[in-house]
């Protein structure tokens, strides 16, 4: 298995991808296929926002919905927008799931099954799951929206994000935490791939994760720094994040947000859990790296 397989050596029913504009209009005769690399760093060819939007709903169909194989089965027709590796568009949805459904073809388990064996329990992360923890609900806060300047409570505590269905092993979404899990999950990646002498991510493996090659991005034009499912710290072109040269992270939809700063032997974990205010890029993310670059006095 290697980062520059293209993905359909494991999923042969993506082979050969038809470049479309948004509309879906075909702009190319050629075909194309993006490696495990492309899907992990965005740059394979898919979008989030309305264009992934627009896509599951002619593509998917809401009984394949509950695992990953019948998920996949759905994209086999499911355009791109670029050429890939010549763009970046972040894809939590669609790429993250072709990842964890090769993932699942080549441990033969089950992606949360394979999560639960090699992360979570050797890190005792016994809250975090794609099902809310029954009988320990006060460890998870509820989802939320913000309506007419109200907070609307999410009803359904089976789901863990949106509309999909309790337990789907999606790749970019629904799984449940707490703070203190996601500290050791974190702790885990500031020491390098170990915690309490438990090796996670090899050595090798771990500086690959954090490579990165700027890239342009299809929407804003601007460059983006996105190494393997994580942003990474560059002054001279990530301008838009505040945080120190070195730092690396992501952000949620629902609002979370965490970086890893190795220089300042730093952690900095934001939880919230609303529908309304979350993505990367937040206002209230911008503001939480502010106020701690202010008072611990770091240099960016």
């Amino acid at each position: 298995l290697s980062l520059d397989d293209y993905a359909y050596k494991y999923l042969p029913i993506i082979k050969d991808r038809t470049l479309t504009d948004l509309d879906f209009n075909v702009i190319s005769d050629k075909k194309y296929n993006f490696t495990i690399r492309q899907l992990l760093n965005h740059s394979a060819g898919f979008a989030s926002g309305d264009f992934e939007g627009k896509c599951e709903e002619k593509f998917t169909h809401d009984e394949n919905m509950h695992n990953l194989e019948d998920f996949i089965k759905d994209t086999k027709d499911m355009p791109i927008l670029f050429e890939p590796g010549t763009r970046f568009w972040y894809s939590g949805s669609m790429a993250y799931n072709l990842v964890c459904r090769i993932i699942e073809i080549t441990s033969g388990l089950k992606y949360i099954d394979f999560l639960n064996k090699y992360i979570f329990k050797p890190l005792g992360m016994n809250n975090t799951s794609y099902l809310y923890n029954k009988g320990e609900e006060e460890l998870h806060a509820i989802s939320y929206s913000s309506v007419d300047g109200k907070l609307i409570y999410h009803d359904d505590m089976d789901r863990g994000f949106e509309a999909y269905y309790p337990g789907f092993n999606c790749g970019g979404a629904g799984l449940i935490s707490t703070k203190d899990d996601y500290f050791k999950f974190a702790k885990m990646l500031l020491n390098k791939g170990t915690l309490d002498g438990v090796k996670i991510i090899s050595t090798d493996s771990f500086n690959e994760m954090l490579k990165y090659t700027p890239t342009p991005n299809y929407s804003t034009l601007g460059i983006e720094t996105f190494a393997l499912s994580f942003f990474v710290r560059d002054p001279i072109y990530s301008s838009w994040q505040m945080l120190p040269s070195g730092c690396f992270g992501w952000s949620g939809a629902y609002g979370t947000h965490f970086w890893v700063d190795p220089n300042n032997n730093m952690i900095v974990i934001y939880m919230q859990n609303s529908s309304t205010f979350g993505g990367a890029g937040a206002f209230q993310h911008t503001m939480v790296e502010n106020d701690i670059i202010e008072l611990f006095n770091l240099k960016r």
